[in-house]
């Protein structure tokens, strides 16, 4: 089954949200990335599709709409719709269920929505990170779901594995309330993730601030990425008309004032097809020109160390102290002992996360974690995170105490040389692995994650 914007029904305007009716409705957006992964995932072409409602998120997409069906859409992002369900929610009142993300991250935006909705009880879950969720996992999703009861769910999952859950599992969501998979506007809104300034947002240069800001987990999805969203758009064009079905009829607009294209000669049809052309050209170009030089201005802005490229002898040392004494001590005791030190004592029950948090107006929770150090039982994945490198195999077992009580499944692997690393989930994704290791840096016994390749 393909995905086509020629015969997609898209929500044409934010003024259209307030029409949506109150009852169960699955509501996804589509930008860039989202379309070329649609071209090749057949489940995720399907869960597009069968959307109640599809909102174009992406400057790149109202673009291609106007080119290729002559009609105006106006760009709705995924923060929009968040802010809009949770406007409309906090009015009246009610539930807000959180399914997706880290344990830090549902907290920080419990903490945040404390404050900006006071009139909504807010309940987060966060499953297991991996690419699938057993029949147990689901089944606990679904469970906690209808326990809650709620008035809206949100689900952050990242693309496509959020769109595809809510379609496999639509059928057995017995809730009456909108269902909208938004994906990054979890960090955005918790703070894990800086969003484009407002200039950048109006001007629809969203995406180039985040290649910017992300070079290296962005590169691909915005360079390679829009130079195929492009060749897709010119093969639906130009290649795929005789193939495909006649487009649906267009329905009236009575919900904006904004009146459709009028009927054009063959004389403006030709130029504006060449104008159409010549705009996405250099929409083109500039993407490619605007990407070179956010590789360059990047370690100019951003003088870091990447974790990925430490060798394998490297000895990661994860001892935090407030003492500047005392910490230089430490690191010179390192240095000369060549060993690798494991967190105090006393920050094992001062930075154990408990897997179920409940405030006063919020509930957190998440699928229970079990430790394992069988390599076959660990999981599946080409991608790895490595939270540290021993000499020796006591002081690995010693640090993985650490996320034994936060009840962070690992493995201790012998890579030789008597070296041991520390691992913990398992990743098809590299993006989504670099996501995790960004949000798993925030805890004591983990800030010196690093994604690897098995």
């Amino acid at each position: 089954m393909g995905f086509y914007l020629k015969h997609i029904r898209l929500l044409k305007y934010r003024s259209e949200l307030d029409a949506l009716p109150d009852r169960k409705l699955i509501i996804n957006t589509v930008n860039a990335h989202s379309y070329n992964l649609a071209q090749t995932n057949p489940m995720f072409a399907k869960a597009l599709t069968h959307s109640d409602v599809l909102i174009p998120d992406g400057a790149s997409i109202v673009m291609a709409i106007k080119w290729l069906r002559k009609i105006r859409v106006e760009r709705i992002a995924g923060w929009d719709l968040f802010t809009f369900e949770m406007e409309k929610l906090n009015r009246k009142g009610g539930v807000c269920f959180f399914l997706g993300s880290s344990i830090n991250v549902l907290e920080l935006i419990m903490k945040k929505t404390a404050k900006d909705y006071t009139n909504i009880k807010m309940i987060g879950y966060s499953p297991r990170y991996r690419s699938d969720f057993t029949k147990d996992e689901n089944k606990a999703m679904i469970d906690e779901i209808h326990a809650a009861n709620p008035d809206l769910i949100l689900i952050g999952m990242t693309a496509p594995k959020q769109e595809k859950w809510v379609y496999l599992h639509r059928d057995q969501l017995e809730v009456n309330c909108h269902i909208c998979a938004i994906g990054a506007v979890f960090d955005f809104y918790a703070g894990t993730v800086k969003r484009a300034p407002v200039w950048w947002q109006n001007h629809s240069l969203e995406w180039l601030y985040r290649l910017i800001m992300e070079p290296r987990r962005m590169w691909k999805r915005y360079i390679i990425g829009n130079v195929l969203f492009v060749y897709y758009i010119f093969k639906e064009k130009y290649f795929l008309k005789d193939s495909l079905p006649e487009p649906p009829q267009p329905e009236p607009d009575t919900q904006s004032p904004q009146p459709e294209p009028d009927t054009q000669t063959p004389a403006n049809k030709q130029t504006h097809k060449k104008t159409g052309i010549s705009n996405l050209l250099i929409f083109l170009i500039a993407i490619v020109a605007a990407s070179v030089g956010g590789f360059f201005l990047y370690p100019v802005m951003h003088p870091t160390v990447d974790q990925m490229d430490l060798p394998n002898n490297a000895i990661i040392t994860t001892i935090e102290d407030k003492n500047p004494t005392k910490a230089d001590e430490t690191k010179e005791d390192s240095l000369n002992s060549k060993t690798s030190q494991t967190p105090n004592d006393s920050l094992e029950n001062k930075n154990t996360q408990s897997p179920e948090v409940i405030p006063s107006t919020t509930e957190i929770k998440s699928q229970p974690e079990t430790v394992t150090q069988s390599r076959r039982s660990f999981g599946q994945g080409k991608y790895v995170l490595i939270v540290g490198s021993f000499n020796t195999q006591t002081e690995a077992e010693q640090h993985a105490k650490k996320l034994q009580a936060a009840g962070i499944d690992h493995e201790i692997i012998n890579i030789g040389n008597k070296l041991f690393r520390i691992s913990i989930a398992g990743f098809d994704d590299k993006n989504e692995a670099e996501r995790y290791a960004n949000q798993m840096k925030s805890k004591p016994y983990c800030k010196n994650v690093w994604v690897a390749r098995r």
